[in-house]
């Protein structure tokens, strides 16, 4: 039901000529043993007690990929939004990001324990970019289907109406698009399928659209926020160029399918960071439109939006708020402390920069917050001038999860009007860090790659910790997983790490009516062939995927 069991990879070539790639199984991956920061003990195997055991989840990406917000359109173009590339505006998996995470709740739920310990999972968790297009209808969509309600990807409902139904005739973005509905009468395939080999799936547009009923975790879920879920396009702050324009047509029945004609990206850009509204408005009418059904639903959603949705949906597993509580909402906050066990404590940071940026960092006063939560849960650790603090508290192990990883935590995009940024980047959160033993993990996201590095200790004195990155649902290669921490009964600890596939490549159909498993394995296949991405960046190294990590145990 794992990796550990079997794989999958791009097999044999769908049509002769054309590289679209079906999936394929192959072999499990092995565990792979590292020793960075502590050398593993003989026999240990023998003496395991399991402390804690989860599923991690991260950049679900649900898209309503029929909403004007989304900007799909932006695909046929090249270059990039405030360093996004603009090849991500779109994919041709986006209908079907619903049918994914039922499809990896279930697997969850089937795998239902870490698979090297056996101990049940204590919990699952998503560290952000739980939406794609920060629409209150996805965001509703993604707790539907983790608390197990019937729901669609589609805040209109009905058919979907976007750019992977048009007809040749439609437009100048037909050929950016896979379109997997047959052409009629011998009218020319879109370039996707001429060039690429993506197949056409006769009644796909009727199949993905209809609701599903989707299964819901059987375990205790927490939420975490990310860049996506605060700033358009998930780098854009509201109201600030692009963002007016997504935000002026989020609800109306207006989709662009193109910029105005003779206008290229930067041009269209810098038109929009200036506009007054009435400008706006006249700057939209000179863009070619598709109409679509509207909805009020597609409205964008605020960080206390995002809270106080986590807090209306407890579902049937709980906890009430998934993390979040009643103080979050009033502070406008989205961190949070929680017992993952006995012993050990999970902590959720916010490291969305909200002046702006796709990167993140760690604003002052949530610094202090976590400073104070470390203290709390060690009973010695130094103090910012390096000597040592006693506190005669009890110790307990602590993961850290977030959106952002070490390799993306410098963005110190300043608020307009300041001066100066406060903000904390990457050696300064590990440097507060490395003051405290007791954190041995730190769990997180938002590159869509597995990804997992070793922070040693840089004095000597401490015992340093690993970070584990967990890829996205959007982008191959789809992936989630189990995290297993472990005392070896020998002064270390092991942390088991171990990925789950959400569909196995038997469930894609090729003809007939598709249903929920097919849709959600067609996914993968559309992902694993996107001309835009490097399969190999994306997966990892085999030291990136089913890993023990060794860490000294921080006390006894």
């Amino acid at each position: 039901m794992t990796t550990l069991d079997r794989s999958i990879s791009p097999g044999e070539y769908h049509t002769k000529g054309k590289p679209y790639r079906v999936l394929a199984r192959e072999a499990g991956w092995p565990i792979v043993v590292r020793e960075d920061l502590m050398a593993a003990g003989a026999d240990r195997e023998g003496r395991r007690r399991a402390l804690v055991s989860f599923a991690h989840l991260t950049d679900l990406h649900v898209i309503d990929a029929a909403s004007p917000s989304h900007a799909s359109f932006l695909r046929q173009y090249r270059g990039s939004i405030a360093g996004a590339p603009l090849s991500n505006a779109s994919r041709p998996q986006d209908t079907l990001t619903v049918h994914v995470l039922d499809a990896m709740v279930r697997r969850i739920n089937a795998i239902g324990k870490g698979p090297v310990s056996g101990r049940p999972f204590d919990f699952a968790i998503s560290t952000g970019d739980n939406a794609d297009s920060r629409s209150t209808h996805e965001l509703e969509a993604v707790i539907d289907v983790l608390n197990g309600k019937k729901t669609t990807f589609n805040a209109a409902g009905g058919l979907y109406m976007g750019l992977q139904d048009m007809t040749p005739g439609e437009g100048d973005a037909y050929d950016a698009f896979w379109h997997p509905e047959p052409v009629k009468g011998g009218q020319k395939e879109d370039l996707w399928k001429r060039a690429y080999g993506y197949p056409s799936l006769e009644g796909f547009i009727e199949a993905v659209s209809a609701p599903i009923q989707t299964q819901g975790l059987a375990l205790r879920w927490y939420s975490g926020f990310g860049n996506h879920d605060i700033l358009d396009e998930g780098v854009i702050p509201a109201g600030v160029g692009a963002a007016r324009l997504l935000e002026a047509l989020a609800t109306g029945n207006r989709l662009p399918t193109g910029l105005p004609k003779g206008m290229d990206v930067q041009s269209f850009l810098g038109e929009l960071m200036t506009a007054d509204d009435r400008a706006l408005m006249a700057l939209i009418d000179t863009m070619p439109m598709r109409t679509i059904t509207p909805s009020s639903k597609r409205k964008p959603f605020t960080r206390a939006d995002f809270v106080r949705l986590h807090l209306e949906q407890e579902g049937p597993k709980g906890p009430a708020g998934h993390g979040f509580s009643q103080a979050n909402l009033a502070q406008q906050t989205a961190y949070y402390r929680f017992q993952m066990a006995d012993g050990v404590v999970g902590i959720m940071l916010d490291s969305t920069n909200p002046n702006g940026g796709a990167d993140g960092s760690l604003d002052p006063a949530q610094a202090a917050w976590l400073t104070k939560q470390l203290e709390s849960v060690h009973s010695r650790y130094l103090t910012e001038k390096g000597s040592s603090a006693e506190t005669g508290r009890r110790d307990q192990l602590v993961v850290l999860f977030c959106h952002h990883n070490s390799r993306t935590f410098d963005n110190l995009t300043k608020a307009h009007g300041e001066t100066k940024s406060d903000r904390i980047g990457s050696d300064d959160f590990l440097a507060l860090l490395a003051r405290f033993p007791n954190v041995v993990l730190w769990v997180n996201g938002h590159t869509h790659c597995n990804r997992v590095w070793s922070h040693p200790a840089k004095d000597g004195r401490g015992h340093g910790l690993w970070e584990i990155n967990t890829a996205s649902h959007i982008d191959y290669p789809q992936q989630a997983r189990t995290i297993e921490i472990v005392d070896n009964g020998d002064e270390t600890l092991s942390i088991f790490a171990v990925m789950i596939d959400h569909s196995d490549p038997e469930a894609i159909k090729r003809t007939g009516l598709q249903n929920r498993a097919s849709l959600a394995a067609l996914s993968l296949e559309a992902a694993v062939n996107d001309p835009a991405l490097d399969r190999p960046y994306r997966l990892g190294l085999p030291e990136d995927l089913n890993v023990e990590l060794l860490i000294r145990k921080p006390f006894a």
